[in-house]
């Protein structure tokens, strides 16, 4: 990097350079009495934090000065807005919260648009991007509660846990989407590498299970058997009630894997240990989603489309492993005639155990 770049740096960050000589003389005081280095490094990963959002407040304050008026700003229709005024706005980061002031267009009876909202790709809501990612992350591992507890824990921002929930929902309405642009937009690959594949198995799974909903989210039959039945207690469900109060969630995995051949005795011996062979191969480009919402064809005929978006010329040995539910495994077997596949059908042996 130039070194005026660097200097002109510095002299924005100002503060910044303030904040991290205190944190140094902090830590040269705790370093000069006896104690545990852990503290020191519990202090640091604490002030550290006021060090980012010192810089990253600096940053944006830089981009509102140099921020040039401008004659051609237009909304979503078209509309030239004229009329600029310097708006700010609360962002709430991973490092703690900041202020970000920019010019925002508008004109008679037209919203405002921000053009340096768009440049540094800030979100519509108070929270950053990192913080939005740290959400999401949390909230897959565990409950909204613990989400907000380890946000509070590993950074300097606050989620409140409505804003949690809203959150983690908005991560997750574009994950068809997602994938559906994956599938147009297959990426070229190596004559080496498509090689490679051939070798491994397309792997196909699918499996069923029961989620407890709230009784206005069940299906319209299941709620009218719920409402029929008689309940043990009044305050909750008794063991055994649960019955009625679920939805089934339909769970498909896509991913290859490389052929593995193993004796009986192999598979005897893993199926009672309950253990993985120690040279079973690794799955790889794994894809795993659920929907409550489609029915079993329609995850079947998605799952198959994903298989066929990586072999469209169907060059490779398609399997698709299955449980013993009878019901899956008509669905699977006219999902393959729907789509035209050449596959074959594995029963899981801890089911056939059964």
């Amino acid at each position: 990097m130039p070194s005026y770049r660097i200097s002109a740096g510095l002299t924005e960050c100002e503060g910044a350079i303030e904040e991290l000589k205190g944190v140094i003389g902090e830590v040269w005081d705790l370093g000069g009495s006896p104690g545990d280095h852990g503290e020191i490094e519990k202090h640091l990963e604490r002030r550290m934090h006021d060090v980012a959002r010192r810089i990253l407040q600096a940053h944006f304050d830089r981009l509102a000065r140099e921020e040039e008026k401008r004659d051609d700003v237009a909304d979503a229709d078209g509309n030239v807005l004229r009329y600029p005024r310097e708006r700010s706005r609360t962002l709430m980061t991973l490092h703690g919260e900041i202020r970000v002031r920019r010019l925002g267009y508008r004109d008679h009876g037209t919203g405002s648009v921000f053009p340096l909202d768009a440049h540094s790709n800030l979100p519509a809501e108070v929270y950053s991007h990192g913080l939005r990612e740290r959400v999401a992350e949390a909230v897959a591992t565990g409950s909204y509660d613990e989400a907000v507890k380890e946000v509070d824990k590993r950074t300097a921002g606050h989620v409140p846990k409505k804003q949690a929930e809203e959150l983690a929902r908005a991560a997750a309405k574009d994950f068809e989407g997602f994938y559906q642009q994956r599938e147009c937009r297959a990426e070229p690959r190596s004559k080496e590498k498509m090689e490679e594949e051939k070798e491994k198995f397309l792997a196909i799974s699918m499996d069923g299970k029961g989620i407890v909903m709230r009784h206005e989210d069940l299906r319209e039959a299941t709620q009218k058997r719920a409402a029929e039945e008689d309940h043990k207690l009044s305050k909750r469900l008794s063991r055994g009630e649960k019955r009625n109060r679920k939805r089934m969630a339909e769970v498909a995995t896509v991913y290859d894997v490389a052929p593995h051949y193993r004796s009986a005795e192999d598979i005897i011996i893993t199926a009672k240990t309950n253990a993985r062979h120690p040279q079973a191969p690794r799955p790889s480009n794994k894809r795993v989603w659920a929907s409550v919402e489609h029915s079993t064809a329609e995850v079947a005929d998605e799952a198959f489309m994903e298989a066929r978006r990586r072999d469209p010329a169907g060059e490779r040995t398609w399997v698709i492993l299955v449980d013993g539910n009878e019901d899956q495994l008509r669905q699977v077997q006219a999902a393959t005639e729907r789509n035209k596949a050449d596959v074959v059908i594995i029963q899981d042996f801890y089911h056939v155990t059964e």
